[in-house]
């Protein structure tokens, strides 16, 4: 499993997945460095997951305000 963050100027990072004790779970860690939307695409294999990138709008101060 990959994830990765772009930001809103387009610097890709990766995301940090942990496993979860249930199966097929797991927790994607990331801090973004800049206020503005945001996504997280997902790869298995590096196959995209179609219909899986996740954008949301982060604050400086940490919380998210919006997420689709």
């Amino acid at each position: 499993m990959e994830a990765t963050l772009t930001s809103p100027s387009g610097k890709n990072e990766p995301c940090e997945i942990r496993d979860l004790e249930e199966e097929w779970l797991c927790q994607i860690n990331f801090t973004p460095s800049e206020e503005g939307v945001h996504t997280i695409s997902l790869k298995f294999k590096g196959i995209h997951f179609a219909g899986k990138t996740a954008v949301f709008w982060p604050t400086l101060y940490g919380r998210i305000v919006r997420f689709c």
